[in-house]
C-alpha cells in the first residue's frame, strides 16, 4: 500500500518568505540548528502524517468544508520556541480564525483535538546549549519582525524527507470564501 506524509498548511507569500530569510533566518548561524529551508516556509494548520494514497480524492473532498471560511488578515510577529527544540515566528494576529479551521478539519476528518499553537518554525534545535539557545532567540526577538499576510487558502500538503530535509508539494489548494 502506498502512502504519503500529508499536512495542511497555509503557504506564505514569496516576498514574505524572502523577508523572513533576510531578517532572520540569516542570523541562524549556529552549529547545532537545523534552519528550515526558505521555500518551506509554511504556518501548519494541520499535520496528518502518513496516510495510503487512496484517501486522498476523499480527504480533499472532506477538506471542503473550509470553502465556507472567509479568508483573513495574519500578522507574523513574536519569538518563542517549543522547549529549546523548535525556534518560530509566532502569529500575533488570525489565531482564533486559525483555531476554528483547526477544529472544521478536525470535525470533518473525525480527528481528536490537539493543542494548537499557530506558528512558522524556523529551526529544529538538534544539540545547541541552552545559552546560546537563548542568546540567540534575545537577538531574533530585537529584530522585531512583523509582517502582514492575506489567508486565501488553505493547503494539502505532501512532505518527501530526504538526506537534504523535506521537499514539500501541493497537493489541492482550497480557497477561503473572498470578503
Amino acid at each position: 500500500m502506498n502512502s504519503k506524509r500529508l499536512f495542511i498548511a497555509i503557504n506564505l507569500p514569496e516576498k514574505t518568505r524572502q523577508r523572513i530569510e533576510t531578517s532572520l533566518l540569516d542570523e541562524i548561524t549556529q552549529k547545532g540548528l537545523k534552519k528550515v529551508s526558505t521555500e518551506n516556509l509554511h504556518i501548519t494548520v494541520k499535520f496528518l502524517g502518513y496516510l495510503p494514497s487512496e484517501f486522498i480524492p476523499t480527504l480533499k473532498e472532506k477538506l471542503g468544508i473550509v470553502r465556507e471560511s472567509p479568508s483573513f488578515e495574519i500578522e507574523l510577529n513574536g519569538i518563542g520556541s517549543f522547549n529549546q527544540r523548535v525556534l518560530w515566528l509566532g502569529i500575533k494576529k488570525g489565531t482564533t480564525q486559525l483555531l476554528e479551521i483547526s477544529k472544521k478539519i478536525n470535525n470533518a476528518l473525525s480527528l481528536k483535538e490537539e493543542r494548537f499553537h499557530a506558528h512558522i518554525t524556523l529551526a529544529r534545535n538538534k544539540f545547541l546549549k541552552r545559552k546560546e539557545f537563548n542568546a540567540l532567540m534575545e537577538k531574533l526577538k530585537e529584530k522585531n519582525f512583523s509582517a502582514k499576510i492575506m489567508a486565501e487558502s488553505i493547503d494539502l500538503m505532501e512532505s518527501k524527507l530526504g538526506e537534504k530535509g523535506p521537499k514539500y508539494s501541493l497537493l489541492e489548494k482550497i480557497p477561503l470564501k473572498r470578503l
